[in-house]
């Protein structure tokens, strides 16, 4: 028996779960993060344009008018990852989730190599079938060397390589494809003549100790077929940011609903640092007008937390000061984020005056409703800051999201 790895990648996946319920679009150059102000996620149509990340959306209409503009909508890309997650689970028992548009499974076949090749191909048609977006597969003997593969042949690519022939389908590859060799290596690489994977891969062990830190002599092993990254279990990916955010309509600038949208991003928002046993040191909220203009303050607090009153306590506050009476406002949104997020309320210094003890209890609370939403799928105990904003959400949802897919089961 052979330990395979499978690396799944989602093809500019944020807007491909935008195609899902706007097929009309499928084709044409489309880019989400309207309400960010800055391209996030782009069609591969939009990229041949020569739209990157982080392209300036006022000036990305000037200079590509054709290109369609969407807001993004986190919350619909978590569950479609969530369920390719779960997708992937009905073929391995060891599934690590990257990221929100990848992730990682451990494949067990026979040594001619046929099971892993028939397994990552019902993996891609399966995710195909039942999310309606393409992704690409790669499949090696090491996590580096299968996230290389599915880099191959992107989009919708199907690279299926084993011990035997990994070194021949891979090694020809350009070295700045590899996990993990960033920008500033690469130009050094290349000086002393190491241009491909397989230059690299092909260097000695007493060269890459003599030039090199530990990180890239794992990779030199990863490359070479020898496992150093296992394939873990669950999220362990490393949010250094979490957002929320929701458009809505029709645009306001009445408070109370302003509030109440926010509350919803930010309840929702340390639910999901929770799930990943995760809290968060600094805040950041925003409100956007109807011609794309941002209201934006920051908050820091002084020990990590898991639970969103502090942060609603202090946005009550400063929310009237960020409206303009002459303005009126489509989105709010959430982001939560440190340097990276803290793990567990335990890093926190407890301060003399006991406010750990009612962090304690408030966490206690919503970790009830948490184990509410994952048996019943949605926020059965919410926030009544927030329900406004949830009653709101519903009534739009069973208007604009009745041409969804089937999106396959959640367990």
């Amino acid at each position: 028996m052979q330990n395979l790895v499978l690396h799944l990648d989602g093809d500019a996946f944020f807007v491909g779960c935008e195609l899902t319920r706007r097929p009309d679009l499928r084709g044409l150059p489309v880019v989400t993060g309207a309400e960010r102000g800055i391209a996030s996620a782009m069609s591969y149509e939009a990229k041949r344009l020569g739209v990157t990340r982080g392209y300036p959306i006022f000036k990305l209409r000037k200079d590509f008018p054709q290109v369609v503009v969407l807001p993004g909508d986190y919350e619909l890309y978590e569950q479609y990852a969530n369920r390719m997650y779960t997708i992937v689970r009905r073929f391995s028992n060891r599934v690590e989730e990257y990221s929100i548009d990848e992730c990682f499974a451990q494949l067990r076949q026979g040594s001619a190599g046929q099971a892993s090749h028939e397994i990552a191909r019902e993996v891609k048609s399966t995710l195909a079938r039942e999310l309606g977006m393409t992704f690409s597969v790669g499949v090696a003997p090491t996590k580096v060397l299968a996230k290389l593969a599915s880099k191959r042949d992107k989009p919708n690519g199907l690279v299926c390589t084993n011990y035997d022939n990994f070194a021949h389908e891979l090694y020809g590859m350009d070295l700045g494809k590899v996990w993990g060799i960033g920008a500033r290596s690469l130009p050094l690489m290349r000086a002393l003549g190491v241009v491909t994977v397989g230059d690299f891969a092909n260097q000695s062990e007493s060269w890459m100790r003599g030039n090199w830190n530990v990180n890239f002599l794992d990779l030199w092993h990863e490359l070479r077929g020898e496992q150093v990254y296992k394939v873990s279990e669950g999220n362990i990916a490393k949010h250094l940011s979490i957002q929320k955010t929701r458009t809505f309509s029709p645009a306001t600038n009445d408070p109370s609903v302003l509030m109440g949208q926010l509350a919803k991003n930010i309840e929702n928002a340390f639910g999901y640092a929770r799930s990943l046993n995760l809290s968060a040191s600094e805040a950041q909220i925003f409100i956007k007008t109807e011609k794309f203009g941002y209201q934006v303050t920051e908050f820091k607090f002084l020990n990590p937390i898991q639970t969103p009153e502090l942060l609603l306590d202090q946005v009550r506050k400063v929310l009237p000061s960020l409206i303009r009476k002459n303005e009126k406002y489509r989105a709010t949104g959430v982001v939560l984020k440190a340097s990276p997020l803290a793990r567990g309320l335990a890093l926190g210094p407890r301060d003399l005056f006991g406010n750990h003890l009612v962090e304690s209890s408030r966490l206690a609370v919503h970790q009830v409703a948490d184990r509410l939403y994952d048996k019943y799928g949605g926020r059965v105990l919410t926030l009544g800051s927030a329900l406004t904003a949830r009653n709101m959400h519903h009534t739009q949802s069973a208007r604009t999201h009745l041409g969804l897919p089937y999106l396959g089961e959640v367990c």
